[in-house]
């Protein structure tokens, strides 16, 4: 709430609202070109995958996500959200 009262543009990144949390991804995993050659400039630390189900493909696809998922996927995900009465 304190952000919308201060100048500015208020910003939600992308998962924040189920209280994600970056992940922490290895050197040997990024994919990002550019990444690659500067990794202090690059998006991949700051990407993650939101998560909608319970289980290690967040409940997406069947196949293995090219980001690692955060290790508190389970205490964050859409599915907890819709089921907690508050």
């Amino acid at each position: 709430m304190l952000q919308l009262t201060l100048p500015g543009i208020p910003v939600i990144y992308y998962g924040d609202e189920l209280g994600m949390h970056n992940v922490s991804i290895p050197f040997e995993m990024v994919q990002d070109p550019f990444e690659n050659k500067r990794p202090d400039m690059g998006v991949t630390q700051r990407a993650r995958l939101c998560s909608g189900r319970h289980g290690s493909t967040q409940g997406f696809s069947t196949h293995v996500p090219w980001l690692p998922v955060a290790k508190d996927y389970e205490m964050s995900s859409v599915e907890v959200e819709v089921q907690d009465p508050h």
